[in-house]
């Protein structure tokens, strides 16, 4: 029987100006199956709270970083801030680090950078730190953020496989199944937390309604495939993803239909970016990029057939989450913003 891992990722970074983008990488953690550690959701302790920090870094299976334009909250007699040390202890006890580093840090509004000279100077210090340290992955917005998560966490658990906590659904008596069940329910309590936080705080601030933009998806992503052939992993290859909606969109209009034979590749090679290549897969990353930029924009509903945690899967066969995939048969379906989205792009001349 399968079993099915779900990793843990410690969430680090300021607080109040990256309010949004923490409510987006939740999201994306959960859709990866993985439980994000967030400081905000810590219970009241005895411990003092780097300890209690420090603690829950350590039962972490991945470290993920995220520096915008603020420096943090300082520990007076060390004069470092909660993030810097956070940073530190991940490194120091070998925890996988993610980093995602803003861009233009230093042009963003006021109230989200640092003014004093001295958090200036100590921010510019942990950047250059984190920098020469690690590979950073840069964003410049909340989508961008949340699109570099998605494909590092799924790349972490390539290159870095950790333990995670796993829950096998073969069950030695009445009780295991009582447990499991709980479990998964109480994750999905979680995801739908987050889901509604994330809705109200569009709402709080003023987001607007999302519409139709015919040139949204008007963009190259760095494509990837394994031909089936010899398994030899090939690309990148650009291709335009208005290109792909509108070859996949056709497929899912008003019905239901199993990602694997969305992504058929017959329907892709439609696009002619691939040499000629007739029997191949996209490669899990490929497949997270194409899932997540559909979604984000609210253009499809994904539903694995038995619970929303864990629904972004990638076809991967040698993942262990391909017979879960196989036997929950994940699937795709336009919202009625992608049923508007394709028949713009089919009219547009």
């Amino acid at each position: 029987m399968t079993t099915t891992t779900l990793h843990t990722v410690f969430v680090s970074s300021t607080y109040h100006d990256l309010v949004q983008e923490r409510a987006g990488v939740k999201q994306c953690l959960l859709s990866s199956s993985c439980m994000p550690l967030c400081m905000e959701e810590f219970p009241a302790s005895n411990f003092l709270p780097i300890d209690y920090i420090y603690k829950m870094i350590k039962l972490s299976d991945y470290y993920l970083l995220i520096l915008g334009g603020r420096y943090g909250s300082i520990i007076e007699e060390e004069g470092v801030s909660y993030t810097e040390k956070e940073y530190d202890y991940a490194i120091k006890h070998d925890i996988p680090v993610l980093v995602f580093t803003h861009q233009h840090y230093h042009c963003l509004d006021e109230d989200k950078r640092d003014s004093s000279p001295t958090a200036l100077e100590k921010l510019n210090a942990f950047y250059e730190k984190v920098r020469s340290r690690k590979l950073c992955s840069e964003w410049a917005d909340k989508t961008e953020l949340e699109r570099n998560v998605l494909l590092s966490i799924s790349r972490a658990k390539e290159i870095h496989p950790r333990q995670g906590w796993q829950r096998t659904p073969t069950h030695d008596s009445e009780m295991d199944i009582v447990e499991s069940n709980k479990s998964r329910d109480s994750l999905v309590k979680i995801n739908e937390v987050l889901r509604q936080e994330n809705n109200a705080l569009q709402v709080d601030l003023g987001a607007q309604p999302l519409t139709v933009d015919i040139d949204g998806l008007n963009f190259d992503i760095d494509c990837f495939v394994i031909n089936q052939e010899n398994k030899e992993r090939l690309g990148p290859y650009k291709v335009n993803l208005s290109d792909i909606f509108r070859a996949v969109g056709v497929d899912i209009f008003r019905e239901w239909q199993l990602e694997k034979e969305i992504f058929r590749s017959d329907i892709i090679a439609e696009l002619g970016a691939f040499d000629g290549i007739e029997n191949f897969k996209l490669t899990p990353s490929t497949a997270n990029e194409i899932r997540f930029q559909f979604g984000s924009r609210e253009l499809i509903k994904i539903d694995d057939g038995k619970t929303q945690v864990g629904a972004d899967i990638a076809m991967n066969d040698d993942s262990h989450f391909s017979d879960l995939f196989r036997q929950n048969g994940t699937k795709w379906k336009l919202t009625t913003l992608g049923e508007k989205y394709l028949m713009a792009l089919k009219n547009k001349k």
